[in-house]
């Protein structure tokens, strides 16, 4: 993918964005290219909730002070939302509120799902009917639901059975399709779910290895540490590593590095230790939690493998998308296996307290364990 998002060839209008330009042009367009958000719109949301967005325009579907465009345009704007941004779909380069992805098909996690079964009645909080409005956006231009991260992710706070994945998935389906009529729910008969959990088997099999992992470096990650503690923490994460053989995870060892890394100042974002969460009494459970949220971003990555099509996570846990923005993941693809190899180059926003010669020697050092 490229810097940009890019749409299928043919555009189709979903929405239209009434703005003026940065140079205060009066713009009515429908864009078929948005640039993805960066990671400090989730650390540092722009004040007042003015957007900054980059978009190129086909010429016959832009209007600019009331002039039809006869070329494409590639114009910088500010948009307000009328809901606070609850959902992330999370795309190689960055994120995008759901309105503005150019995927037909969203993978949703847990969180999102749970929110979307709630009564309306019975639930008043205003992130959930922002997240609501969102999602019904998504609906509106008829985005293509896949709930297989939730099923996946289990109700036990355990890697769920086969038995407990189909249910799950099946009540689910017919939870939402009662709430929502016209969202659009990608169904699949028995013989794809047993593929499915194939996969999900094939993710979870280092399962107990990266349980004991966070267990040992959970005291080591507890608190910011000083500067001159950090090399021999450091050392100490990466013997766990080895030990546990979390090679076929670098998502799981570079979060935990990054909570090592993290800004000294409290008041930075710190999203690895929003997902990590280490506790002073850490249990299996909480392990889990913390592994089953960085699986989400893992399947996204594998998407195209697991589901024959690149499909984006869509999910409102702000800080696993900001952990995700953080990274820039390479799929590196070995066709003898059922899910691609993958590497990730790191950035200032992963370990803030390491400038960039001391981020690639430490990339360095974990590519060569």
């Amino acid at each position: 993918m490229n810097s940009n998002t890019q749409t299928q060839n043919e555009h189709e209008p979903i929405f239209w964005i009434d703005s003026k330009t940065d140079e205060g042009k009066h713009v009515i367009a429908s864009p078929d290219i948005i640039s993805p958000f960066p990671y400090s719109y989730i650390s540092t949301p722009p004040i007042n909730g003015n957007y900054k967005i980059k978009m190129s325009v086909p010429p016959d579907l832009c209007i600019i002070d009331g002039n039809k465009s006869k070329t494409r345009q590639d114009i910088s704007t500010k948009i307000t939302f009328n809901h606070a941004i609850r959902t992330y779909t999370l795309l190689h380069d960055g994120w995008l509120p759901i309105p503005f992805v150019p995927y037909k098909k969203l993978l949703l996690d847990r969180n999102v799902i749970s929110i979307l079964q709630k009564n309306p009645s019975t639930s008043h909080r205003k992130d959930h009917s922002d997240t609501k409005w969102w999602l019904n956006l998504a609906i509106e231009t008829q985005t293509f639901f896949n709930i297989f991260p939730y099923c996946m992710e289990g109700n036990r706070k355990s890697t769920p059975s086969y038995n407990d994945f189909k249910i799950s998935y099946f009540d689910s389906v017919s939870r939402l399709k009662s709430l929502f009529p016209s969202a659009r729910i990608i169904t699949y008969q028995e013989i794809h779910l047993n593929e499915a959990y194939a996969l999900v088997e094939e993710i979870n099999k280092n399962h107990e290895n990266e349980v004991n992992f966070l267990s040992q470096i959970n005291t080591i990650i507890l608190h910011r540490l000083s500067n001159n503690k950090l090399t021999k923490a450091c050392d100490k994460i990466i013997a766990a590593a080895i030990k546990y053989k979390i090679h076929s995870n670098p998502l799981l060892l570079l979060s935990a590095l990054s909570c090592l890394y993290e800004d000294k100042n409290s008041s930075g974002l710190s999203p690895a230790r929003r997902v990590l969460k280490p506790k002073k009494s850490f249990s299996s459970e909480n392990a889990y939690n913390a592994l089953s949220d960085l699986r989400m971003l893992y399947v996204s990555i594998q998407s195209k493998k697991i589901l024959n099509e690149e499909t984006p996570l869509c999910t409102c846990d702000k800080h696993l998308a900001a952990l995700w923005c953080s990274l820039v993941p390479i799929k590196v693809e070995n066709d003898n296996s059922p899910l691609f190899k993958v590497k990730f180059t790191v950035t200032e926003d992963t370990f803030p307290r390491l400038d960039a010669s001391q981020r690639q020697d430490l990339i360095n050092k974990i590519e060569n364990f």
